[in-house]
């Protein structure tokens, strides 16, 4: 079978890629010629659905946000996180979900994640909330709850349910946060989000969003600042954070920054 929809990918201990194509559901892994590996069935578990747009890799076992289909109404009966193992075959559940998805007015099960395998850490944060929770991927329990309300940072006055009309969610969601995604670099741990302004429901150009970064100490998870940036941000290493610039394909192009303390 061809590639149809790419949710995610993720490089291995030994530098193959795995990607999760969620319209097939299926995982496959290449070498970086281009060889394919293995392809194997994922999420074959009728019982739990993703809730994330990102795949990551620990330790050659996938970690991704889920929810439990048993509790749809009520996702803190749920666990958060599950962990499959090489083949795609369900290993481990655990994790709770963040409970300010109570006052979020938002349906919204959607999680931003990352792994920081040099301490054994993933950090997650729901798409709709400020806070951020950490767990030690050792023992696979929650170490820490963290975060803070920015200046910059909402949720809608009027619920946004998935039953009402297109137009109508796009006209609550206004002004709203929505995370982006949560990296970590030698010394910090960023959260990105984007104000959903009526700009940014009117153009498709991602140069032309609203970009927040939150940005925290990673030792004491101390608020450091809220930086308003120009630019989407794409992924991180050291100290080294990575935007896009220009999305179009013929002259896309990131710009390297470095994060230096006052």
């Amino acid at each position: 079978k061809g590639i149809i929809q790419i949710m995610g990918f993720d490089f291995r201990s030994d530098s193959s890629i795995s990607i999760f194509d969620a319209s097939q559901r299926l995982i496959k892994t290449f070498q970086v010629n281009g060889m394919l590996l293995q392809s194997n069935q994922f999420f074959t578990n009728s019982k739990i659905g993703f809730a994330t747009t990102e795949l990551n890799i620990y330790q050659d076992k996938f970690i991704l946000p889920i929810w439990e289909m048993k509790v749809p109404d009520d996702p803190l009966k749920s666990k958060q996180l599950a962990l499959f193992d090489e083949s795609g075959s369900l290993d481990t559940l655990f994790g709770e979900y963040d409970k300010f998805i109570e006052i979020d007015n938002h349906y919204s099960q959607t999680h931003n994640y990352v792994i920081d395998e040099s301490r054994d850490r993933l950090y997650i944060n729901l798409n709709t909330s400020p806070y951020i929770q950490e767990y030690d991927l050792k023992s696979l329990n929650r170490i820490d709850y963290f975060g803070n309300i920015t200046p910059s940072f909402s949720i809608p006055e009027k619920e946004i349910s998935p039953y009402l009309s297109v137009n109508e969610i796009s006209k609550r969601a206004v002004g709203r946060s929505a995370g982006r995604g949560i990296y970590v670099t030698d010394e910090y741990i960023i959260l990105h989000y984007q104000v959903l302004t009526e700009e940014w429901f009117e153009t498709t150009d991602f140069s032309k969003k609203r970009n927040v970064l939150i940005v925290y100490n990673k030792e004491n998870k101390q608020l450091l600042g809220e930086l308003k940036v120009k630019h989407t941000l794409a992924a991180s290493a050291q100290n080294y954070l990575y935007f896009i610039e220009d999305f179009n394909p013929d002259n896309y192009t990131l710009g390297v920054y470095e994060i230096v303390a006052e």
